[in-house]
């Protein structure tokens, strides 16, 4: 109950879960939007200059959350941040998808548990993204479970680590020899994840293929598919996921025509109302009132201008598109029916 009634910074892709607990502790939540990969659809780390901006504008900001390794894997520097934001306010890392950092030796300095005195104050975790454990619950045979992979870390996790590394690196190696497969290079980025493209494949496509040859990608966004090489992968699924990466870029794999100058201003004006969606949240309802309150179900099309008493969310990676008490523009109904017809609640 630290942020309880503050006014917290969150980065704006964070889990709903954190939006709901902040709310539901009375806190006043301010956004900040990560910058935005257009040719992978992949959010980049807050940056320390960005934060400092930000304050500038909101001196009376007490807290910071951001999620850090997001679910792409790209970090965030904690010592810059730390040193605009000086030492009075909290710095809260949601380290979930990077829960593995703090078993490897080679790794370890990346983990906020690891970041020194007076750099981060607060640190949430999680097994079940990336130690293999099961999801945290209060029942005593996954809390046990629980116990028992943080003991296999412990004794045995900077091995298996570094051969989850060495494996994605082979597989970045081989699918980068193919003919139209790009791979995104960003620097401290995790280095169990690969995010890549084929040429002439539109992501959602190239995800199903590859489940077609019994490959699971973690995710995939607008651009790209991720892939991450857990601790429990083979060498020989290794192998099997080059070999379906390159019978699929020669199948399926194409130079894309060069779009005309129209089209191409047309998606940047998509892009750029979907950037403002999430950097001009309006949230004008606490959580209690929204509770409170009656509420009907509406078409869509008939929301804009009302306020939410649900929470909408993309999943994965689970950050939501609308909270509670949020005021529904056009913009959260185009974001959402880029998936699904609805039915919003008011």
């Amino acid at each position: 109950m630290a942020l309880a009634k503050k006014k917290v910074l969150v980065q704006s892709n964070s889990h709903l879960s954190v939006y709901i607990g902040l709310q539901t502790a009375g806190c006043t939540i301010q956004f900040i939007l990560p910058e935005y990969n257009s040719d992978y659809g992949v959010f980049l780390p807050i940056t320390a200059n960005q934060i400092q901006n930000l304050l500038q504008d909101s001196p009376d900001i007490e807290a910071i959350y951001l999620t850090s390794p997001n679910h792409e894997g790209f970090q965030c520097n904690y010592q810059e941040i730390r040193n605009v934001m000086g030492d009075s306010r909290i710095l809260v890392i949601d380290e979930a998808h990077g829960s593995h950092y703090y078993f490897s030796k080679d790794l370890k300095h990346k983990s906020a548990l690891n970041s020194g005195d007076k750099v981060v104050d607060a640190v949430v975790t999680s097994i079940h993204k990336n130690l293999g454990g099961l999801t945290t619950s209060p029942s005593p045979f996954l809390v046990l479970d629980a116990e028992c992979c943080v003991r296999e870390f412990v004794e045995n996790g900077d091995e298996m680590i570094l051969r989850a590394v060495r494996l994605n690196k082979k597989f970045r190696r081989a699918i980068q020899k193919f003919q139209y497969v790009n791979v995104l290079e960003q620097q401290g980025q995790d280095p169990t994840k690969t995010i890549f493209k084929i040429e002439g494949i539109k992501a959602d496509d190239l995800y199903h293929l590859l489940d077609k040859y019994r490959i699971n990608p973690e995710k995939y966004t607008e651009k790209a598919v991720l892939i991450t090489i857990h601790i429990n992968i083979s060498e020989q699924d290794v192998e099997d996921l080059i070999e379906a990466v390159k019978l699929i870029s020669i199948e399926y794999g194409r130079i894309e025509e060069k779009r005309d100058s129209q089209y191409l201003i047309e998606q940047e004006k998509i892009n750029q109302r979907l950037t403002n969606l999430f950097r001009e949240r309006k949230i004008i309802m606490d959580l209690r009132d929204v509770m409170a309150s009656k509420f009907e179900y509406v078409a869509s099309f008939k929301a804009i201008g009302r306020i939410s008493a649900e929470v909408k969310s993309k999943s994965p990676p689970g950050y939501p598109i609308l909270l509670y008490g949020e005021v529904i523009k056009a913009e959260h109904i185009e974001f959402l029916e880029m998936d699904e017809k609805l039915k919003v609640v008011i």
